[in-house]
């Protein structure tokens, strides 16, 4: 499995290689923006995108030493971009997509092809004021990454096999939680299902330690009154218990 940029490619000039280009697009990030992150695939993730999945799970499980060798070069260019993005973002968006799901990889692989190489990348961005793990999809490892260095993780609390807001927060004190939204919330006509699920938020978290999101991106279709419905929800008083 070749990888761009492992031995037998050129090599990259300062002027050219992805810390270059990560430069120079962040450089245009305006000053009166607010908190900005620079979104970043895992390795596994890099890799699926070159190879496709079905050959990185064959080959992983198959040539297993040349895979490991593939996720060395991305992780070696990546943990270089995440410091050039950090120079100027306040942090990194690291994004698992679907490998972080249970049925995907077994705890050993993930632990081998995933943390292991994952970890690297968070390293580049040491020290960034704001680094934010999202973990993909249905049944995923979102308590169990949670121990990352990060400030903050972001999940679909609304899948099967997730934990909701309220038990993610029990079970890892000292991290923040991101999500709670679905998409039907945004997309809706009515504002009943945005003003609904703000409120099971507000109910989960008490409001503290979590940031209101959907499960990933929102839906490019979402509608502004929805977003408005959102956000007056969340500005207003704790729902009772009960």
């Amino acid at each position: 499995m070749g990888v761009p940029g492992s031995s037998g490619m050129p090599s990259r000039s300062p002027s050219t290689g992805p810390a270059s280009a990560a430069r120079r697009c962040a450089s245009r990030r305006s000053a009166s923006c607010s908190t900005g992150l620079a979104t970043i695939f895992t390795p596994l993730g890099v890799l699926e995108r070159l190879a496709g999945t079905e050959r990185v799970l064959a080959d992983l499980r198959a040539r297993t030493d040349e895979v490991a060798s593939a996720l060395d070069a991305v992780a070696g260019t990546f943990t270089e971009l995440a410091a050039a993005c950090c120079e100027i973002a306040d942090g990194i968006f690291l994004a698992t997509t679907n490998w972080a799901r249970r049925e995907t990889l077994d705890d050993g692989e993930y632990r081998r092809f995933g943390t292991a190489f994952d970890l690297r990348v968070l390293a580049g961005a040491r020290g960034a004021a704001l680094n934010v793990l999202h973990v993909c999809g249905p049944d995923a490892r979102v308590v169990e990454l949670a121990r990352y260095p990060v400030a903050a993780v972001s999940w679909n609390p609304r899948l099967p096999g997730n934990p909701d807001l309220a038990a993610f927060l029990a079970a890892v004190p000292a991290r923040g939680a991101i999500g709670g939204f679905s998409d039907e919330a945004f997309l809706a006509r009515s504002p009943v299902v945005a003003k609904r699920e703000a409120g099971q938020g507000l109910l989960q978290t008490g409001g503290k330690r979590w940031l209101a999101a959907g499960g990933c991106t929102i839906p490019v279709e979402s509608r502004p009154e929805a977003i408005d419905a959102a956000r007056e929800a969340l500005r207003g008083p704790l729902p009772p218990h009960g």
